[in-house]
């Protein structure tokens, strides 16, 4: 009877091997602050194993991209996260072996600081905000114009396309307290596309580059871009302007009259803003010298700069009173010339309009 009793001791309190390894019942999730510098921290989540887990894996991911040497349960942010997702993935182990790795049930998105200032003015002002997927693709559009060294020579840059609202869309990303776009005679909002002339509605930057300096677009050294969505009436030709002076503005149309910082001198030769979708850009690098781009098309040409108008930039309106345009236009931006950095410009722009 003793020996009955111990061998079903025994038996009851044996753990055995079935060759399976550990099975996930629930994912691991990861906390922290979305700041660089702080650290994120992964549960292991929760486990089922015939043997007893006996050690846990982990391996970080920058979006689909496995972090280099994070494969601790902790992680730091660094710069290198700011616009993307940052997930980690753990695994189990047991006498049986190592189970497949499973990710965590959420992410931690690490927003540019920059970008989130325009959030946060947005909140402040009570216009309704992009959607969280559209906001992490925003946040990734100005980090890729800071990586392409553009953002560092821009004074204004406003971005039209969103599925929030037309108010979020007059911000100012460089500086969101500041310079702030005006709709005179309210253009109509599109989501997703932008802003389109009514034929009658403009668009004022409130950016007069000749005031509150120190300015970055200057008489020798500028560049001004605009996002053409959708071509509106073709004789609509004014792409931007000046009400008081013929300084800076370019045309939707074939023209020796597209100016940047000049006045009575038009270019040597005609160039073609198309009415294709893309980006337009206008840049002078020096006293004579203006180069012109249908996306990353380029062309130069010569025109003596003048004196750096005084007056507001405008969009979908020309220097005439009467010169509207009802063209869809996605972006503007001015700041030095861009022309090294136009190609990046362009494809980081591209990236983020067809991907919304």
């Amino acid at each position: 009877m003793i020996g009955l009793m111990i061998g079903v001791g025994w038996k009851v309190n044996r753990t055995t091997s079935d060759g399976n390894v550990p099975v996930n019942t629930v994912a691991p999730t990861i906390s922290g602050t979305a700041t660089i510098g702080q650290t994120l921290t992964s549960t292991t989540g929760t486990w089922t194993s015939d043997t007893g887990v006996t050690g846990y894996l982990y391996q970080w991911y920058r979006d689909a991209t496995l972090i280099t040497g994070a494969t601790n349960s902790t992680y730091v942010l660094a710069l290198a996260d700011v616009s993307y997702d940052i997930t980690c993935r753990v695994a189990a182990t047991d006498t049986d072996g190592t189970s497949a790795y499973v990710s965590s049930s959420n992410s931690i998105f690490l927003f540019d600081t920059d970008y989130q200032a325009v959030l946060d003015r947005g909140t402040a002002l009570s216009y309704t905000l992009p959607t969280l997927a559209q906001q992490k693709k925003q946040s990734f559009l100005l980090t890729s114009l800071k990586s392409s060294g553009a953002w560092a020579k821009l004074d204004v840059f406003y971005n039209f396309a969103n599925n929030g609202s037309a108010g979020f869309s007059t911000l100012n990303w460089k500086a969101p307290t500041l310079r702030q776009c005006t709709f005179v005679s309210t253009p109509t909002f599109i989501t997703n596309q932008g802003l389109q002339g009514t034929g009658t509605s403009y668009i004022s930057t409130n950016f007069n580059p000749t005031l509150g300096g120190p300015n970055q677009y200057v008489r020798d050294n500028a560049s001004r871009y605009i996002y053409l969505y959708a071509e509106g009436v073709s004789s609509d030709i004014s792409l931007d302007g000046q009400t008081s002076t013929t300084t800076n503005g370019i045309r939707r149309a074939s023209s020796a009259s597209q100016r940047i910082n000049q006045t009575t001198s038009a270019l040597n030769a005609v160039f073609d803003f198309t009415g294709v979708r893309g980006m337009k850009s206008i840049h002078r690098t020096g006293s004579t010298n203006v180069e012109l781009f249908n996306d990353t098309t380029q062309a130069s040409r010569t025109a003596t700069s003048g004196t750096l108008g005084n007056a507001t930039q405008l969009i979908l309106r020309g220097t005439s009173t009467t010169v509207y345009a009802t063209h869809t236009v996605s972006m503007y931006a001015m700041g030095a010339s861009l022309v090294s950095e136009n190609t990046d410009f362009v494809n980081a722009y591209n990236t983020y309009i067809n991907s919304i």
